[in-house]
């Protein structure tokens, strides 16, 4: 998951990470709901700073 932020630190959006190539934002690509986006690369929007988050195991 990506959140992106402004320049104040405040995060405004979280992303799905789907798939990575060498790890630039053109090789980082995205899903999310808001705008019924799959697979656009992460260069795409436009932002101030991201922060990578990694999530690990799930309940069933």
């Amino acid at each position: 998951m990506v959140q992106l932020g402004d320049a104040s630190n405040r995060f405004y959006h979280s992303l799905f990470v789907l798939s990575t190539g060498n790890f630039t934002y053109n090789e980082i690509f995205i899903a999310t709901h808001s705008v019924d986006v799959y697979s656009k690369p992460l260069a795409a929007y436009k932002f101030h700073q991201a922060r990578f988050l990694h999530i690990e195991g799930a309940r069933v």
